[in-house]
């Protein structure tokens, strides 16, 4: 990743739920002096709030100061305000604008956001990634629309998500192998469990929006799930909480001691899906979405080419969810970490890939892990 600068934080406001555009609407061209203007952004667009900016560059130093204390809700990115103007038209005369959202141009597979008011507001953006976006007016028989405009979001990792009813979200894209190529974003995420553990009967934790959004907009196929089934850790669910339709597979992993040495079966099992193309974008999460999660987000992003500091940075980001205690990566040196360390190979992604064949992974599947996702 690269490295840390200071920025200006753009304001944070509250975040409005993603909704479908205006279908089948007939309309006709807005009346001459009747237009919307966008207010430009002046800077890049920051998807950390502060508190996660300090985090990121001090760790544990700042800690104290800010409550980290891994109980508290802070791993919710910073939400953006998009603000325009009306001219030439009476603002009653408006029903409703539309916020719209794309990485393309053309606005292909774009957030539409709806609003009354003369600002609306969007979050989950990836990482220096070039967004295109425009607001359009419904009055009773015709739209108005703006000019499109365009923004730049902040290049700096983690991608953290704001999933509604869970914590600790964010994308293993967006970390840099060198300084032209990084993880591709959009295609793999960790995060908590979507659904209350070790419980009799189903109790579904991620909120409506929170299942929209991974759907709608995050375009989830497939869920792995870490979690023990013997003690019904699962929470007595078979199917993904998602939806039927979501690949959901049970990959169950203790996590008592080293992690790694008493799991090496399932250890080779989720990575024999995810060299799976068509199980993408896919998520995977434990309980909490910290250790056993980070063991798989470790040995994948350290096959991949992500450097060590940024594997640390990955596994300390949970801190600010609210997993019940803090995690200092420091006390997996003598884990799972040393272990990988110990293995055969000239850097960290030569002695992930020689682990993992030691576990029995194909070749293959490992070539195509590295293919999806770099």
């Amino acid at each position: 990743m690269k490295s840390f600068i200071k920025k200006t934080l753009v304001t944070s406001v509250l975040s409005l739920a993603f909704v479908s555009g205006c279908a089948n609407k007939t309309t006709v061209p807005s009346e001459e002096g009747e237009k919307i203007e966008l207010v430009e952004f002046n800077d890049v667009v920051d998807i950390h709030t502060e508190i996660q900016s300090e985090f990121i560059l001090e760790r544990f130093d700042v800690a104290s100061e800010y409550n980290i204390d891994g109980k508290h809700e802070l791993s919710k990115p910073l939400k953006t305000t998009f603000n325009r103007n009306l001219k030439g038209c009476d603002p009653k005369d408006i029903k409703y604008y539309e916020l719209k959202i794309s990485e393309y141009e053309d606005f292909k597979d774009s957030k539409t956001i709806k609003a009354k008011s003369n600002s609306a507001k969007a979050t989950n953006f990836k990482i220096d990634q070039k967004y295109y976006w425009k607001v359009i007016g419904y009055k009773e028989d015709r739209e108005i629309s703006s000019p499109i405009s365009t923004f730049q979001t902040y290049d700096e990792g983690p991608r953290n998500l704001d999933i509604d009813g869970i914590t600790n979200v964010r994308d293993l894209g967006g970390y840099y192998i060198d300084d032209d190529k990084y993880v591709k974003q959009g295609l793999i995420y960790r995060c908590g469990r979507l659904n209350y553990s070790s419980v009799e009967q189903p109790s579904i934790q991620i909120g409506i929006d929170g299942i929209a959004e991974m759907r709608d907009y995050l375009k989830i196929k497939s869920e792995i799930d870490l979690r023990m089934t013997e003690d019904n850790e699962v929470g007595s669910i078979d199917e993904s909480p998602l939806g039927s339709d979501i690949n959901y597979y049970q990959c169950p992993m203790n996590y008592e001691g080293n992690i790694l040495l008493s799991n090496k079966q399932m250890v080779a099992s989720v990575f024999e899906l995810l060299g799976v193309k068509e199980n993408y974008p896919l998520i995977f999460h434990c309980n909490i979405g910290t250790d056993r999660t980070g063991l798989i987000a470790y040995l994948l992003n350290g096959l991949l080419g992500v450097s060590e500091s940024d594997l640390i940075l990955d596994y300390e980001f949970s801190n600010l969810g609210n997993i019940g205690g803090t995690r200092q990566f420091s006390r997996l040196r003598s884990s799972y970490v040393a272990t990988i360390g110990q293995t055969e190979g000239a850097d960290l992604s030569e002695k992930c890939e020689n682990y993992l064949l030691g576990l029995g992974v194909a070749q293959k599947t490992i070539d195509n892990i590295k293919t999806i996702l770099s």
